[in-house]
């Protein structure tokens, strides 16, 4: 604590092990699933500067590590009677990322409120890839459809950037009235498509 306790900063780490065998596991082609055996660490530093003592200001950095879990790297998922299938992907690697987030919260009478932006800075991004489209043979209805093939893949560089807003109002002991909203926006660097996996405009 810092500023006669007006100020509190509070930095953090943390320390990432994660191994995953496939045990000797291999595709349709014979080829082998890849191996996980990585480690890392994050770091985050947080701070709260109270202004007075209704309301609060507070900063945060964090760094984000996220290992592709086993269904991303080993899915084989065919569902072609709905048009879709899911390959295995070939070669994930762990998602690393830098949130930046500013914001403030407090009371004003009955009201409580808070607001914060944040921008991340992601490197390895885990996103879901159309990679082919493929003929086939409806067996329920015989018919010739189109089938739709992802893959979980990396995206080298991508950007996220949001905006939340909440309220709360007491209009006595017993009932509360609340309201919410979020906005996130987020694209590739490289090619500037939009990120569909984020979530859009919520309230």
């Amino acid at each position: 604590t810092l500023m006669d306790g007006d100020l509190t900063v509070t930095p953090g780490a943390r320390l990432d092990t994660y191994k995953m065998d496939p045990n000797g596991a291999t595709k349709e082609d014979g080829t082998a699933y890849k191996k996980f055996d990585e480690s890392n660490v994050s770091f985050n530093l947080g701070a709260l500067y109270r202004i007075n003592s209704d309301i609060s200001a507070f900063f945060q950095y964090g760094q984000g590590f996220k290992v592709p879990a086993y269904d991303l790297a080993y899915l084989n998922h065919d569902n072609s009677v709905y048009g879709y299938k899911i390959t295995p992907s070939d070669d994930l690697s762990p998602e690393k990322s830098d949130t930046f987030e500013l914001g403030i919260r407090g009371s004003v009478e009955d009201l409580t409120f808070s607001a914060a932006i944040h921008y991340s800075k992601y490197k390895g991004f885990l996103a879901t890839k159309l990679v082919d489209v493929e003929t086939s043979i409806n067996r329920h209805t015989g018919q010739e459809a189109q089938v739709l093939v992802y893959q979980y893949q990396n995206i080298d560089s991508v950007s996220i950037k949001g905006l939340e807003v909440a309220a709360n109002y007491y209009v006595n002991d017993n009932i509360s009235v609340f309201a919410n909203a979020a906005y996130t926006d987020g694209k590739d660097d490289n090619t500037g498509e939009y990120i569909t996996s984020i979530s859009p405009l919520s309230g």
